[in-house]
């Protein structure tokens, strides 16, 4: 990637924050993997790091059956860079 005088004016920053995962895990002590679904679904866990990242969020919890829907953000757009 070419650097220039612009670069400032083209850069995007991003944070992802998280929790900390021994507490996350502590949380989820003794939960299936359905019933942590449906906790991080209703906002009773907080979303895996990933989920952020890419913009998805968990809206169904079934045996069988993961729904998520998927919201992209704006950084994760399709960008173009002249060499």
């Amino acid at each position: 990637m070419r650097q220039d005088e612009d670069y400032a004016v083209h850069t995007q920053n991003r944070i992802i924050e998280r929790q900390d995962r021994g507490a996350v895990r502590a949380q989820s002590d003794g939960l299936s993997v359905l019933d942590t679904m449906r906790a991080i679904r209703d906002g009773r866990l907080p979303p895996p790091p990933i989920a952020r990242l890419l913009g998805f969020r968990y809206v169904g919890a079934e045996p069988g059956e993961i729904v998520i829907e998927l919201q992209p953000e704006h950084s994760l757009e399709k960008l173009s860079w002249n060499a």
